[in-house]
């Protein structure tokens, strides 16, 4: 990408005298020098408006919001009665996207979220890391206290208290064989049960909100921009965030925090349902009594779980509405602090000395196999999926019949080797291959799509959302203590609750197995802890309650559940019920702790939306604070009313889908956050490299602005991008003889290799197209992408040279990039270069 861009900002960054007065973005004519006119609609007085909005923005996330929601409403006969996603064409739909993500670009994220804290750690620790995100004498707006408070009710609060005992057991005692740091006893599977949650909810979670946190309040608080996501690519790509690009990020960053908040309603209302019937449909002991007076199931149950969506939107909605300093400040710290007194009771009332154990030895492992567990792929797990090919057929057509649990989760969704093997392997053998998983006792092959890359696009998916607010709430800290702060201070409390809470439930798993199965239960085969299986019945459970009058209804009246026979939405609350007449206390209080954690989550999402929208007015009408609280409300209750826990897995996997562009976004994030930083240095090679090209390559979605653009006309510039799409070796003609002025045979070698390598791309894809073999479909095709990017290698390079010799700041690495994803807009750039060494013009006025 052009770093003309850049060069204009440089200019603009370097102008800002940090001892002038912070611009007020809570005026309306302000956010309108930052916003394209005709895109900004104010209805009343400037001073008071009634609606002040990004009309663009606001409509096109509201559009994938409902399109989203539609599309979860067109179902066959999808309910919560069904254990499997049998006919629900538009959450099958959506589960095979996660899962084609998973099967092909595991490597991607997991890869990203390692090179991610390595960057983030080096940037903190450089001499980058004591730049204010603020002006030179500005102090913290928030004390430590409050402001940990908002980051944790903001970024893990919620989803703390539903998993917090349930994840641990499940890799305990229901992820079947898992092996990710190995285990020769139950101790050592117990250890890496606590090991793997602990991967899951540490710094490499955090660390996509602290790189979008930084780059957003460097840029806003230190050059005076509105706070929006557009904003994070100002360095980058200089004034074009105003343009369609800039919409667009805000758009999608809309639609992803709506998702994700969306997400954490549906699953928040399932563990507040639970703890309401539990107060009210449980004996002396706490032990579950059926029929209870409030609804469990079916049509009833839901009608209760829209009324409690609405009860925490209402909330939300006040909280919003009263501003970020009394609503959202107060309420999560009273939230937090409500959470603290159940942890430390909880501390004390059990085996304190086990805990804290726990949690030193947890935290020990955690460091010893970071590096080991933060870049494991399941390689060898997944190349399984290879050896596969039942369901395809089914899965990519939407036939009847369809079962998405068995069929979509085994079949082969690999970028272009669907059967291939598994075809040739079999007609040459004449039957089929064994099964890969028990063939070679590895773990399931899917456990990577159900956890790790669930969890890592779940958390990249509210990257916008959370890093917005962080940057929101961190003005006046030093780059060192927001990165710092941000890691160490959730994690490490993160990992005290997940010692307490995962430890005792693990705890209370061994009290169950010991006492209700039978002394020889790993003979029987009713206890294998290999393969993280203990079986239900034979410890007196069905239908994850215990048996009225056996003795695992008495163990619970003692306090003691088996806790992987039981709901997800239960656990949390049965680890309470040890404890005596105070469970029911200690249940009272969780549940409002809860509550108020998802009431935060949701405030803090309708906070951000509203923001967003609005161009970073700070303090936008109350008319779009409601609309945008009520949308979130609307999205779940339409979910939980289509299809229950159905609809809103497909929400999940929405959002883990939306995480898959975003990933990339905060990779050019990280170079913004590079190039932010090497500006306000004002580093040397950047002050000898001032040259620009004369059009930007993000010139095309400005059209409407062309009068702002200068430099060649509308037609030269249409005319440019046909011949730079169709024939991009005659775009770039010129700009190849230029670089080869002194040796016209190069050149021309240069020319006809671009122009070979370019047209045999299309032509091995169409003949791919008309073979019937499937292997010999892929290899052509394959060939194909391979002088496609040899292609872009080559114009990048010659891209890389005009750079050189205009003395343009950038790399080659850079260049090949943009090229492989805007070849078009690169083409035409070089094709209406004048290769003089002045400053382009591309760069739109600030403000406009």
């Amino acid at each position: 990408m052009s770093k003309g861009a850049a060069n204009a900002v440089t200019g603009q960054a370097h102008a800002v005298h940090y001892d002038t007065p912070n611009v007020d973005f809570a005026q309306v004519p302000t956010i309108r020098s930052f916003v394209r006119p005709w895109k900004y609609l104010v209805l009343g007085a400037e001073n008071a408006p009634a609606i002040a909005v990004n009309w663009v923005v606001s409509v096109a996330g509201a559009l994938m919001l409902f399109a989203f929601v539609l599309s979860s409403l067109v179902m066959d006969g999808c309910n919560d009665d069904q254990d499997k996603l049998t006919h629900c064409r538009a959450q099958g739909e959506f589960k095979s996207w996660q899962r084609w993500i998973t099967q092909n670009f595991t490597w991607l994220y997991i890869g990203t979220q390692d090179v991610w804290i390595i960057f983030i750690l080096f940037i903190a620790f450089s001499k980058y890391g004591t730049l204010k995100l603020g002006k030179r004498d500005e102090q913290p707006e928030f004390s430590n206290l409050s402001w940990f408070a908002m980051l944790f009710a903001c970024g893990i609060g919620s989803g703390i208290w539903y998993w917090g005992a349930s994840e641990p057991i499940y890799y305990y005692r229901g992820s079947g064989a898992l092996d990710k740091i190995g285990f020769d006893n139950d101790d050592e599977r117990a250890q890496q049960a606590m090991n793997v949650t602990y991967f899951h909810w540490g710094i490499h979670g955090w660390v996509c909100y602290i790189i979008i946190a930084v780059l957003l309040s460097f840029v806003c608080y230190r050059w005076d921009k509105p706070m929006t996501m557009r904003m994070c690519f100002f360095p980058l790509i200089g004034n074009h965030v105003y343009g369609l690009v800039g919409d667009f990020i805000d758009a999608i960053s809309i639609a992803c925090t709506t998702f994700g908040v969306c997400t954490s309603l549906g699953l928040g209302v399932f563990l507040i349902h639970s703890g309401i019937v539990r107060l009210h449909c449980s004996d002396k002991n706490g032990v579950p009594t059926f029929p209870c007076k409030i609804p469990t199931s079916g049509d009833a149950a839901t009608d209760w779980q829209v009324g409690i969506i609405w009860i925490i939107t209402a909330i939300a909605t006040a909280s919003v509405i009263s501003g970020l300093h009394r609503g959202i400040k107060w309420l999560s710290v009273f939230t937090f602090l409500l959470g603290c007194f159940v942890l430390l009771a909880l501390l004390l009332l059990d085996n304190t000395w086990f805990i804290l154990n726990s949690f030193v030895q947890n935290v020990g492992y955690y460091f010893q196999y970071i590096i080991q567990i933060g870049a494991e792929t399941d390689s060898w797990q997944q190349l399984s999926y290879e050896f596969k090919t039942a369901g395809d057929a089914r899965l990519q057509s939407g036939m009847d019949g369809f079962d998405y649990a068995e069929d979509a989760g085994n079949a082969n969704q690999l970028w272009g080797s669907v059967g291939t093997l598994y075809d040739k392997v079999t007609s040459a053998t004449g039957k089929g291959m064994n099964n890969p998983t028990s063939f070679y006792d590895s773990h399931n092959k899917q456990w990577m799509d159900w956890w790790t890359i669930f969890y890592w696009g779940w958390w990249i998916s509210w990257g916008p959302f959370v890093g917005t607010f962080i940057a929101k709430i961190s003005r006046g800290r030093t780059i060192r203590q927001v990165v710092v702060g941000a890691f160490m201070a959730p994690t490490i409390y993160t990992f005290f609750w997940q010692a307490v809470y995962g430890g005792l439930a693990i705890k209370m798993q061994r009290v169950a197995e010991l006492a209700l199965l039978p002394s020889d239960a790993k003979e029987k085969g009713l206890l294998n802890y290999a393969a993280g299986k203990v079986s239900c019945s034979a410890m007196n459970y069905s239908g994850k309650q215990p048996v009225e009058g056996s003795p695992a209804h008495a163990l619970a009246s003692a306090g003691y559940y088996a806790l992987s026979c039981r709901e997800s939405a239960d656990r949390i609350w049965d680890v309470m019920m040890s404890y005596g007449e105070v469970w029911k206390f200690l249940v009272v209080i969780g549940l409002i702790s809860v509550v108020l954690y998802f009431i935060t989550s949701s405030d803090s999402g309708s906070y951000i939306d509203d923001l967003l929208s609005a161009g970073g007015l700070e303090h936008p009408p109350v008319a779009q604070k409601v609309f945008w609280c009520f949308t979130e409300g609307a999205c779940a209750t339409a979910l939980l009313v289509s299809g229950g826990s159905a609809a809103l897995g497909a929400l999940q996997s929405v959002s883990i889908v939306a995480g898959m562009p975003y990933t990339f976004v905060i990779c050019f994030a990280c170079t913004s956050l590079w190039e932010a930083c090497r500006m306000d240095y004002q580093e040397e090679d950047l002050l000898a490299n001032q040259g620009d090209f004369t059009t930007h390559v993000l010139d095309v979605f400005e059209m409407m602005e062309m009068r702002q653009l200068g430099g060649p006309n509308a037609m030269a510039r249409l005319t440019s991008l046909v011949v730079g799409t169709f024939a991009p070796f005659v775009a770039v003609f010129r700009a190849v003889n230029k670089m080869f002025e002194n040796n016209k045979i190069s050149g021309a070698l240069t020319n006809i290799v671009i122009a070979c390598f370019f047209l045999l791309w299309p032509i091995l894809h169409i003949a791919a197209a008309a073979k019937d073999d499937k292997k010999n479909k892929k290899t052509t095709a394959t060939m194909g992408w391979v002088f496609y990017l040899m292609f872009c290698l080559i114009v990048a390079a010659v891209r890389s040279g005009v750079r050189t010799a205009k003395k343009i700041n950038g790399s080659l690495i850079s260049d090949f990039f943009t090229t492989m994803m805007m070849y078009p807009m690169v083409c035409s750039q070089l094709m209406l270069d004048d290769f003089s060494t002045s400053n382009g013009v591309n760069s739109l006025p600030a403000g406009v």
